[in-house]
């Protein structure tokens, strides 16, 4: 009798872990659109793109992000609410967004971050428990191969660290990132990404944002 059993079944069905929906307040339930976060929601509003957060860590960035960005449909529902995210991990997932965290300049880790081609690609690696077949690693595979010069939902964020004061600055936005290529394989999990941005680093009006980007080309590259 080649009939499965049915309660057999059941139980491995059981066993296959869905994912939990997100939690009402997590970040991974509110969408967020990067062209307005980086360039700005409307014509005359700044993005956020090469501006340094004004405190350090990545709750300010969260919080200022849900300010510049979030849906109108969030911003109503998370009125004055608590915005929960994972502050360990070295990616955020939003709805429809991943920000990518990235530490510049610090002596002594097992894996370095460094800008290539003129900082037009910045190295990244993922976590521990990140390997080829992660969801959120496939995710950002299939994301940044679909990102385009002008759209992308990959998001990065970089703070140098400075040796004077001992610590790491606040948190600079770098744009929108596409995929170059990935070690599979590889532990930890190694990518090179396109800064999208680059050119509106390179170039911008505003002196503060050239002078910060150009500190972390300088800080990798010595």
């Amino acid at each position: 009798d080649d009939t499965p059993d049915v309660a057999d079944s059941f139980r491995k069905a059981k066993q296959v872990a869905l994912p939990r929906p997100p939690a009402a307040n997590s970040v991974r339930s509110i969408s967020l659109c990067t062209k307005s976060l980086t360039l700005g929601p409307h014509s005359g509003q700044e993005g956020l793109l090469g501006k340094q957060m004004n405190q350090p860590g990545k709750k300010f960035v969260v919080y200022e992000s849900f300010r510049v960005a979030a849906s109108a449909e969030d911003k109503r529902r998370l009125d004055g609410a608590r915005l929960s995210f994972n502050k360990y991990s070295g990616v955020q997932e939003w709805q429809d967004c991943i920000f990518l965290w990235v530490n510049l300049g610090a002596k002594g880790n097992n894996v370095v971050n460094e800008f290539l081609d003129d900082g037009s690609q910045i190295t990244w690696f993922g976590g521990s428990r990140m390997v080829d077949d992660t969801p959120v690693v496939q995710k950002l595979i299939a994301w940044g191969q679909a990102a385009t010069s002008t759209s992308s939902k990959l998001i990065l964020w970089c703070r140098l660290y400075d040796a004077g004061k001992k610590k790491f600055n606040p948190y600079v936005c770098l744009g929108r990132l596409s995929y170059k290529a990935h070690e599979t394989g590889s532990y930890p999990l190694a990518f090179v990404w396109n800064l999208l941005d680059v050119d509106r680093l390179k170039n911008n009006p505003d002196d503060s944002i050239r002078t910060v980007f150009q500190k972390m080309l300088d800080a990798t590259a010595a």
